[in-house]
């Protein structure tokens, strides 16, 4: 459980180190891709390597892929509010699924199941407003 929260706080920090075009934009791993100076200058704001602004990217872009098969943000959480009124089912599901496109080393450093879905409680507790502004326009 510490590990997971660790892990979430070391992601925020990152997409704090982010301005508010690239939490916004559409398509968030083409604008790093493209200019890859930002992937720099948001490693050195967070205190991290260029590798974890990476992984975040390359996770970012999976769970998006995901959401959007499962009908969109506003299919997984009713409404299209993240803090609250969350489908359950789809909860599940989404967590079988992330699972599944994990890494089993790095799920096993989570805590197995258990972490990822603490990790997802966690989400949907305090870092929905901060995961809101970057998955809000998948349904696009």
């Amino acid at each position: 459980e510490q590990e997971s929260m660790a892990r979430l706080k070391k992601l925020m920090t990152i997409m704090d180190s982010m301005n508010d075009k690239e939490l916004d934009s559409l398509d968030g791993e083409r604008l790093f891709t493209r200019q890859t100076g930002r992937i720099q200058r948001v490693a050195r704001g967070a205190g991290v390597s260029i590798r974890e602004v990476n992984e975040l990217l390359a996770q970012y872009k999976k769970f998006a892929q995901m959401v959007k098969k499962m009908g969109g943000i506003k299919g997984l959480f009713k409404g299209g509010d993240m803090s609250k009124n969350v489908n359950p089912s789809q909860m599940a599901k989404l967590n079988q699924q992330m699972a599944k496109m994990m890494d089993p080393r790095v799920l096993q450093q989570m805590g197995g199941m258990q972490g990822l879905q603490g990790m997802m409680r966690q989400f949907q507790q305090g870092a929905a407003g901060k995961f809101g502004n970057m998955f809000g326009n998948m349904d696009r």
